[in-house]
Order: structure tokens, then C-alpha cells, then sequence
């Protein structure tokens, strides 16, 4: 067990287990959200979290890993034929409609002004969406919404609450294999058809 109030956070939170990290990761984003953090500090925010877990931050941020590009590696990406697409300028989506068009249109001004393209193709930061979001996507005209959901898209897919696969370090070959094949899709709906449903207090 850890103590994270040098984080801005309540209590000791266990970081043994995934769920307990995650958990973590969770309350540090909703800090973020809570507080309106600007990059910067979020930024600090992080910086501490890593000095917290004792990790060299200014070597982490000098491999450009897990970064947002800059302007200039947007232009080249869009100049090499990369279709440059939105997500929320912020990495945020709030739940007032007037902040969310804003998140929309500041992102979309942003690639226009980089990539030379109206972008109309929008995924959800870190997969979170609301219903109330889509009547607001489609008065912005986009036309198609990504979410976090695992799956393949069908002819019966709601544009705007599209699945996908997110391939990632921890999936393995054969994994990635079985999704471009379709396979892995079936399987993850066997999977979750057979899970018991555990309600939480």
C-alpha cells in the first residue's frame, strides 16, 4: 500500500495489482478533469507521479514515448499521405455541449491549419462516451465516432459508436492474427457472454 497524497489524492491506494494501479490511473485523470489542468500541469502531474514511483522522468520524456506530436511532425505525417483525424483538442470530453463543440472545432482549426484538411472522423480520448455526445457530433457534421469497445464494425454499427481493436505490447501475435482474421472477435463475444455479471455496491 502507498500513500498518495503528495498526488492530490485521498488515502493509501494499492499498487501490488493491476486493478489497484489502474485505480490509480483513474483517480489521477479525474483529478486532472476535476481541477480543468492545463497541459503544463498535467504535465507537473505526471512528473510527480514519477517521482513518486522513482522513475527518471527527463529521460522517459527525452524518448518521446507516449507524447503527442508536435506541429511539425503533424505537417510531415499529412505531407507523407497520413490522414490526420480528431480527437478533443484537449483530450477531454465534457459533458456541456457548448465545451464539447469547442473541443471539436478547436481540434479541427488545429489540423486545418496543419494538415490542410477538414477532419470529420472523431475518437473518444481514452474511450469515454455518452449519448448525449452524439447529437452533438452530428450538429458538428462528423461522420464517423471511434470508441474503446472491442469488436468489428457491421453493417449495423452506429457510426458514431464504432468498435475496434486496439492492438497494444500486451497483445500477443497469434491475438493480433485472430482479430485481422475476424476470429478474435467471436471469441471475445463467447468470452463475455460467459462471464457473470457482478454488481458492485
Amino acid at each position: 500500500m502507498a500513500d498518495t497524497r503528495e498526488l492530490g489524492l485521498e488515502g493509501p491506494l494499492d499498487l501490488r495489482s493491476e486493478a489497484g494501479r489502474h485505480s490509480v490511473v483513474r483517480s489521477l485523470i479525474d483529478l486532472a478533469d476535476r481541477e480543468n489542468m492545463t497541459g503544463v500541469q498535467k504535465d507537473d502531474l505526471a512528473g510527480r507521479l514519477a517521482g513518486f514511483l522513482g522513475i527518471d522522468y527527463g529521460a522517459l520524456k527525452a524518448k518521446r514515448i507516449l507524447q503527442i506530436m508536435n506541429a511539425n511532425e503533424v505537417r510531415d505525417a499529412a505531407r507523407s499521405g497520413v490522414d490526420i483525424q480528431l480527437h478533443t483538442h484537449r483530450h477531454r470530453t465534457p459533458e456541456d455541449e457548448a465545451l464539447f463543440s469547442r473541443e471539436i472545432r478547436d481540434n479541427q482549426a488545429q489540423i486545418l491549419a496543419l494538415a490542410s484538411t477538414r477532419a470529420v472522423h472523431f475518437c473518444y480520448p481514452g474511450g469515454v462516451y455518452r449519448t448525449q455526445f452524439l447529437p452533438w457530433l452530428r450538429a458538428e457534421r462528423i461522420v464517423s465516432a471511434t470508441t474503446c469497445d472491442a469488436g468489428l464494425c457491421t453493417r449495423q454499427s452506429e457510426s458514431l459508436l464504432l468498435p475496434r481493436f486496439i492492438d497494444s505490447q500486451a497483445r500477443t501475435q497469434v491475438e493480433f492474427e485472430s482479430w485481422a482474421a475476424g476470429i478474435g472477435d467471436l471469441l471475445a463475444f463467447r468470452r463475455a457472454a460467459t462471464q457473470k455479471y457482478v454488481p458492485r455496491d
